[in-house]
């Protein structure tokens, strides 16, 4: 066998004949078998790869023109049509790693961990990501009536298992026994949406997107252990939950069944925005009022079994004492950093105080020569659909880190997780929190099979 890298061309298991994929077909989940082998996966090098088009009309014969108001969010491109990807041992089908909500967790994590260069250069490329809303409206969602021609993409799929620097063995003896890899899509309402508001009577409701020509692109190495070997692995993962608020005295509380978290950050959005036409599902935008009126946040509190931790004392933010400030406060700004990738190893980020006011949540007024985005009069774009702003909108995100020196985490196995919110939500407005856990996990190979210990 060859030392060299091996690169794999891998098509899904469980696609139709014709190649095309949707969720509005009924064919929402792509199959991915990376089949057992004696090598080890490059994880860092995975790319989910194919086409994608968008279309008006039930028959997916009409292509978006420049004078609707289609719309998708540009912050984060072609990571919204994921809502949930899935990890296995093909050998045993146990789970490895499982991320619901996959694309609420990337609106996090795409502006705390790339630049708006990353955005207008590469990413806008790979992952049809556009910081500048009227690029994404112009450059990828129109065809301005000419011959259609689908956008390609070549995704990599951040996750716990992927993000790590060490092969993953796909053995059968000694190793995972090959991964089964499934990307669940989301709903087309909840990836498109229409910027004026006025899908049902535009007919835009009828949209959808369609994928085709998806395939893996990924690298392996030889696997130079010896047979049977038992060993163990170590990476990260992240889960999912998911809550709503609707109080001045917002408790979050989950038994997380973890042995060590590293970090734990949520977003918010008014629920009546979820899996909606109208609105953008993927807006990270502050929490907010019926009329729009800010709800401040102006204490956290964070639990370990009822006791404060990691603080242990009340986080004030400014807004407590100053409810004029428009800027989100720098401690609220740190937290989500460090929870998602650690403050002092951030190296580049769209988060900055373009993207950090309590004021965004209202879109500004611009204007544009020849047509706007929705084919009207120049003027400012709807109240909900605020990444009409500078640098793609808001990146409103809560958060915590527990562990930034040994990196091993702190244990929530037998105690539970809670955040205590004083905010100024006083009108009935449900928010959904989406909140997410980063945490370290251990699988232990061995001839019987393969364990997973968190």
């Amino acid at each position: 066998m060859s030392s060299g890298n091996v690169n794999l061309h891998i098509t899904p298991s469980n696609v139709l004949s014709s190649g095309k994929i949707s969720f509005k077909s009924g064919n929402p989940v792509i199959q991915f078998v990376v089949g057992e082998q004696d090598r080890l996966l490059l994880g860092n090098s995975i790319r989910f790869v194919g086409n994608i088009n968008f279309w008006t009309n039930d028959t997916g014969t009409l292509a978006p023109l420049n004078t609707d108001s289609l719309a998708w969010d540009s912050r984060i491109g072609m990571y919204s049509c994921i809502d949930q990807l899935v990890i296995k041992s093909q050998a045993t089908h146990q789970v490895i790693e499982h991320i619901k909500n996959y694309n609420r967790m990337m609106s996090s994590y795409i502006p705390t961990t790339t630049s708006l260069e990353d955005g207008l250069s590469h990413l806008s490329q790979s992952a049809l990501i556009t910081p500048v809303y009227e690029c994404s409206k112009r450059g990828i969602m129109d065809k301005q009536g000419q011959i259609v021609s689908p956008n390609s993409f070549a995704l990599h799929l951040p996750c716990g298992l992927f993000n790590g620097t060490q092969g993953i063995p796909l053995s059968g003896n000694g190793g995972v026994g090959g991964l089964l890899i499934e990307i669940h899509l989301a709903p087309d309402n909840n990836v498109l949406f229409d910027r004026l508001g006025t899908a049902q009577t535009t007919n835009l409701d009828r949209s959808f997107y369609e994928l085709s020509d998806v395939y893996l692109a990924c690298e392996a190495v030889e696997d130079v252990r010896p047979p049977g070997t038992t060993s163990t692995f170590e990476y990260n993962s992240i889960s999912s939950y998911f809550t709503s608020i609707n109080s001045t005295n917002a408790i979050i509380n989950f038994n997380l069944g973890l042995s060590r978290v590293l970090g734990i950050f949520m977003n918010f959005i008014p629920s009546h925005m979820i899996n909606d036409w109208n609105y953008n599902g993927m807006a990270t935008m502050p929490i907010q009022n019926k009329d729009n009126s800010k709800a401040d946040i102006k204490q956290i509190v964070y639990t370990r079994g009822g006791q404060k931790y990691p603080y242990m004392y009340n986080l004030d933010l400014e807004q407590k004492d100053e409810p004029q400030q428009e800027m989100f406060d720098p401690q609220f700004v740190r937290g989500g950093i460090d929870a998602i990738k650690g403050f002092m190893k951030s190296k580049r980020m769209i988060n900055a105080p373009n993207t950090a006011r309590l004021k965004n949540r209202i879109a500004e007024p611009y204007v544009v020569t020849g047509d706007s985005y929705a084919g009207v009069a120049p003027g400012s774009a709807p109240a909900t659909t605020n990444n009409a702003n500078k640098d793609g909108g808001d990146c409103f995100t809560l958060g915590v880190g527990f562990d930034h020196i040994s990196n091993q985490g702190i244990s929530f196995a037998t105690e539970s997780f809670g955040t205590q919110i004083n905010l100024g939500l006083t009108s009935n407005l449900p928010h959904g929190v989406y909140m997410f856990c980063h945490a370290k996990n251990t699988l232990v190979f061995g001839p019987g099979g393969i364990q997973v210990l968190n």
